[in-house]
C-alpha cells in the first residue's frame, strides 16, 4: 500500500499486495509457506464413500462422512493459490509507514454536543472509533484533546474503506486507486467521544 498527499485534503491510497492472512498461521505449525491444513480425498474409497465391499457409506478410511481422509495434511491455501500472497482490499488496515506519512497532513476537528453517548457509541463503537472516558475529555480544551487523540494511534489507524470520503460503490471494490479525506471530526459529549472521516471542506 502507498500513499500520494493531496492539496486539496485528500490522499490517494494505492492498494498493492500483502501477505495472505489465510495461511501465514499455518507456518508456526509447521506448514510450508503458501500451504494450509485441508482435506484430501479419501484413497481408500476415492470419495465414494463405499467400503472395500460396494457397500454405500461403509468406508473405514473416512467414515464415509466427508469422503475425505480424517487426516489434515498440507495442501495450497485457497486464499492466495500457494503464492503466500493477496491483493490489498478496502477493508485492509493502513499499514504503519502509511499511517506516519498521512497523520502530519490530518486535520482534525472538535464539535461538542451536549446529549450523552449513545449505547452503540459506548459499547460498539462509532466512526474510526469511540471512547468512553467519563467527562476527562469533555474538561480538556480542544486543542488539547486533538493533540491527545493524535498521539494516540489506535484511535486513529483504521481501514481504507473508512477514510472515503463518500459511499461505497460496488465497483470500487475492483479499483487499486482511492481518494480518502485528510479531515477528521470529533464528536465530544459529556461522556467521551469518536471520531469520524469526514469529506474536506
Amino acid at each position: 500500500m502507498k500513499i500520494t498527499i493531496g492539496q486539496d485534503g485528500t490522499s490517494q491510497i494505492e492498494l498493492g499486495d500483502r501477505r495472505c492472512l489465510s495461511c501465514e498461521n499455518w507456518v508456526s505449525r509447521g506448514f510450508a509457506v503458501g500451504q494450509w491444513g485441508g482435506r484430501v480425498t479419501c484413497t481408500t474409497c476415492n470419495g465414494t464413500g463405499c467400503g472395500k465391499r460396494g457397500g454405500k457409506g461403509r468406508c473405514k478410511g473416512c467414515g464415509s462422512m466427508l469422503n475425505t481422509d480424517p487426516k489434515v495434511q498440507s495442501v495450497p491455501c485457497e486464499g492466495c493459490n500457494g503464492t503466500a500472497r493477496q491483493k490489498e482490499n478496502l477493508t485492509d488496515w493502513m499499514p504503519n509507514d502509511v499511517f506516519d506519512q498521512w497523520l502530519p497532513h490530518v486535520k482534525i476537528e472538535v464539535v461538542r454536543q451536549s446529549q450523552e453517548q449513545s449505547w452503540a457509541e459506548q459499547h460498539i463503537g462509532f466512526g474510526l472509533g469511540s471512547c468512553v472516558d467519563y467527562g476527562a475529555s469533555w474538561s480538556m480544551a480542544d486543542a488539547d484533546l486533538i493533540e491527545k487523540i493524535r498521539q494516540h494511534r489506535p484511535t486513529l489507524r483504521t481501514q481504507v474503506c473508512k477514510l472515503l470520503p463518500g459511499p461505497i460503490n460496488r465497483e470500487d471494490w475492483d479499483k487499486t486507486t482511492h481518494t480518502i479525506t485528510n479531515s477528521l471530526l470529533v464528536v465530544l459529549k459529556p461522556t467521551g467521544f469518536s471520531v469520524w472521516a469526514v469529506p474536506p471542506k
